[in-house]
């Protein structure tokens, strides 16, 4: 009987567990990259739509002028302004207090175009008092906050996708 060695079957052996060992590493290091570029699409998606709730918040605001300060029938739907706080809150909350700023900005705002309303319902025209420093101060903070936005995309995005979501 020939003598037989067993170091074939030992070095088989070990390369065998070699590929798995390795493969199964490149499995869960693949699995990882993966992970981490959902979560970056996710987040820019998510900015996406931050930016968008700015917006939408901002034509809200005009929409309801013309509803209160002209006193047009316009149906005026629910302000996205929660949406901006909420989407900033869970996934950017450096951003609130530029968005808290908004709000306030947005407040006197809000209240001249309902005491424009009532004078406009009363026969008065001259409701234009006051409108150029409030809309103005909402307008600084708007951009403030664009601003802000638009930093944080160049800075955490490539800057084509930035300037795409913050329209320039």
């Amino acid at each position: 009987m020939a003598a037989t060695s067993l170091w074939p079957v030992v070095v088989g052996g070990l390369l065998t567990m070699c590929g798995v060992a390795v493969s199964g590493g490149v499995t869960i290091a693949l699995n990882r990259v993966q992970a981490r570029d959902e979560q970056k699409k996710r987040r820019a998606e998510k900015f996406e739509q931050l930016v968008n709730a700015v917006y939408e918040f901002d034509l809200w605001l005009d929409i309801k002028e013309d509803v209160l300060a002209r006193l047009e029938k316009i149906k005026l739907e629910v302000s996205p302004f929660a949406k901006l706080e909420a989407i900033s809150a869970v996934h950017f909350p450096q951003f609130l207090p530029k968005i808290e700023e908004l709000h306030q900005a947005t407040l006197p705002y809000i209240n001249w175009m309902t005491e424009a309303g009532i004078k406009r319902a009363n026969g008065d025209f001259t409701m234009h008092e006051g409108l150029k420093e409030l809309y103005g101060n909402y307008a600084q903070k708007r951009r403030e906050l664009l601003d802000q936005l638009k930093q944080y995309a160049v800075d955490h995005f490539r800057l084509t996708d930035a300037h795409a979501a913050l329209g320039g």
